[in-house]
């Protein structure tokens, strides 16, 4: 189950050498201008958790983001 306003950014195996924190903190920077609730560190997948529907929208709008400089499908 996908809660509402929840996206899943693919990393797959690109950030084995980070930490959870590490990759916490940049999809929070990536991410700045959204209101973010909560950010879920998987195995190869990074949820991300937006206050609004508004928000998830924009997000949503694009088709990945640049995470330590590694492109990472949405």
């Amino acid at each position: 189950m996908r809660l509402p306003y929840t996206l899943n950014i693919q990393t797959g195996r690109k950030l084995n050498d980070k930490s959870k924190e590490e990759i916490m903190e940049e999809v929070v920077k990536v991410f700045d201008s959204l209101d973010v609730v909560a950010v879920q560190v998987a195995f190869e997948v990074v949820r991300v958790t937006f206050k609004s529907d508004d928000c998830f929208r924009t997000a949503m709008a694009n088709s990945g983001v640049w995470l330590f400089g590694l492109w990472c499908p949405i």
